[in-house]
């Protein structure tokens, strides 16, 4: 058993702590089934075995004084602790969270030849003061009657060194993207692995290091949207044609065989039909294979316990929409989600199964087509719960290791919905994510990137059924550096995108959803388009990092104080 001290801002025992989202996790961060409740003062982790367990959970940080005299503020963001082992002498919950945050900007930082920036810059003198503080709350943390002290001293010093890791992780992209848009990087990786295997690489052949697995593409990273199949306007149309490289459009299997055997291709043809003949530009289609509750069709329900009827059945979809789109979709999602395997239920040998006929029936109908199976909840919150489903990288390592004909991985990306898996994390945590999702040898796609433009309550009937993978409550997913606004959002998205843009096997960044339908509403998430009657300063953000990239620049971004 673990236990966490936690503290108010008054520095009196904390009331109501809230543990709705908190989850625990072990070795390489695979989440451990636990049982987590709070309690006046302390929060208790229960859970079967002895190995050292890591907490993580929504925090609300402090605004707190950085040296050059800025006020930080970085929000309410899901952070972890590093591995614990059971005692009997409770933990200090602010302190371990500031040790693992530490430890990743170290650990970073080192990872991204950043050591060179001098102490005297304004972030690194920032994440220093963070750390000094955190020595100050280990001496404090030493004597029972300064433990308030020593939260006091952690929350501070939590809150400069995540703010601190954010604008280091954007330094970090700013130095490191010009080598990639230049093409230099790819071409000296290139040249070494000519010298190494002493065949020259084919034009445009991703390629590694000789001795890394983290892969280069030979272009920048493209940027896309994709389409609400319900609005089918002008100014949708522009958005996309002034702002995109490629147009996702989702062929979301309930729209398109509400009753079976009876297939509707309306709204999903004006969509492609646009693109490929109005707009020029390439479609990504899919998840061809989506189990969230608005994308399966109710009656594919009957055939839950029938893995071998519901097989046949997705194989049928699968020739049936690949079969009328081939000459159309330039790339195919092939799966969604089936790494959390929540509301259609199958065992782990089933989802691997699937998966790899899913992939091997579209290969098979349209060998020239690039292939991507999509991995949700990137996470992996969801495995604490579900037994039976397969952790993010667990699922991504296997499907590589069993050498699966797949040109991409790609990663859903969505923030401060109030949905599992929806938590709003910072800049460095996300980058340091997708570097460990890059790093087993496939290029990385950001298929659904997204935040809302306004506050979503919790209790929200917005929200819709495709934020959750199975019947789950809402939870608060948290704030990044404020409440949720336009331009918080435009932020959000042009952070993101540079922080993802940075690494090399990075192949493209999608939009969730152009425009959502009146009042908020979207089949992903409330207030998360770039059109609501009229464009959201994302929508500008997000073309000009198109248009940065297309001409060899670094986007601006910035993390707000």
């Amino acid at each position: 058993m673990l236990t966490f001290t936690v503290f108010d801002r008054d520095g009196r025992p904390a009331r109501g702590i809230a543990v709705e989202s908190a989850w625990t996790f072990g070795t390489d961060d695979v989440p451990l089934a636990a049982r987590v409740r709070g309690e006046t003062g302390r929060i208790v982790v229960e859970r079967d075995g002895p190995e050292s367990t890591g907490l993580c959970l929504l925090v609300e940080l402090d605004p707190a004084t950085a040296p050059d005299g800025r006020t930080v503020n970085p929000g309410a963001l899901v952070l972890k602790t590093s591995l614990l082992p059971e005692r009997r002498e409770p933990y200090l919950l602010t302190l371990e969270l500031l040790r693992h945050a530490i430890m990743l900007a170290l650990n970073k930082l080192e990872e991204w030849d950043l050591f060179d920036i001098p102490e005297t810059d304004p972030d690194m003198a920032q994440l220093a003061q963070g750390r000094r503080l955190f020595t100050d709350a280990l001496i404090a943390h030493r004597m029972k009657e300064r433990l308030a002290e020593a939260d006091r001293l952690a929350r501070e010093a939590l809150s400069l060194v995540v703010d601190a890791c954010e604008r280091l992780t954007l330094r970090h992209a700013e130095r490191a993207l010009p080598e990639r848009l230049s093409g230099r990087l790819y071409a000296r990786t290139a040249e070494a692995v000519a010298r190494h295997t002493g065949d020259p690489v084919p034009p445009g052949t991703p390629v590694a290091a000789p001795g890394t697995t983290p892969i280069v593409l030979h272009h920048a990273p493209l940027i896309g949207c994709t389409v609400n199949p319900a609005v089918f306007d002008a100014a949708s149309q522009q958005a996309i044609a002034l702002s995109c490289d490629f147009v996702g459009v989702p062929l979301r299997w309930s729209a398109l065989e509400r009753s079976e055997g009876k297939l509707s291709w309306g709204e999903s043809d004006r969509w492609i039909e646009w693109a490929v003949r109005t707009a020029k530009l390439p479609v990504v289609a899919g998840p061809l294979v989506d189990f969230r509750p608005a994308s399966a069709p109710d009656w594919l329900y009957i055939w839950e316990n029938d893995y071998e009827t519901l097989r046949d059945l997705i194989v049928e979809h699968i020739q049936a929409v690949v079969t009328r789109y081939r000459r159309a979709v330039a790339r195919w999602t092939v799966t969604s989600g089936l790494n959390a395997n929540g509301n259609i239920r199958l065992t782990v040998e089933q989802t691997l199964d699937l998966t790899r006929i899913a992939v091997m029936a579209v290969r098979r109908l349209h060998p020239t087509a690039q292939v991507q199976v999509e991995v949700t909840r990137p996470f992996g919150e969801y495995h604490a719960k579900n037994r039976r489903s397969l952790p993010p990288l667990v699922y991504a390592e296997l499907l590589v290791q069993a050498a699966l004909p797949i040109d991409a991985l790609a990663l859903r990306l969505q923030a401060g919905q109030p949905a599992p898996g929806q938590g709003v994390r910072d800049a460095m945590t996300i980058a340091a994510l997708i570097d460990r999702m890059a790093a087993l040898g496939k290029p990385v796609v950001i298929s659904a990137l997204g935040a809302p433009a306004a506050a979503i309550p919790v209790d929200s009937s917005l929200v819709p059924p495709n934020a959750h993978e199975e019947p789950e409550p809402n939870v608060d997913a948290g704030r990044w550096h404020g409440e949720w606004s336009p331009q918080r959002q435009a932020d959000w998205l042009a952070a993101v995108a540079l922080a993802a843009a940075s690494q090399p096997a990075v192949h493209s960044i999608c939009w969730q959803e152009v425009a959502e339908g009146p009042g908020g509403v979207s089949a992903e998430m409330p207030f998360g388009g770039l059109i609501a009657g009229a464009p959201r300063p994302a929508l500008a953000r997000l073309a000009e990092t198109r248009n940065a990239f297309r001409d060899g620049r670094v986007p601006p971004a910035r993390i707000p104080d």
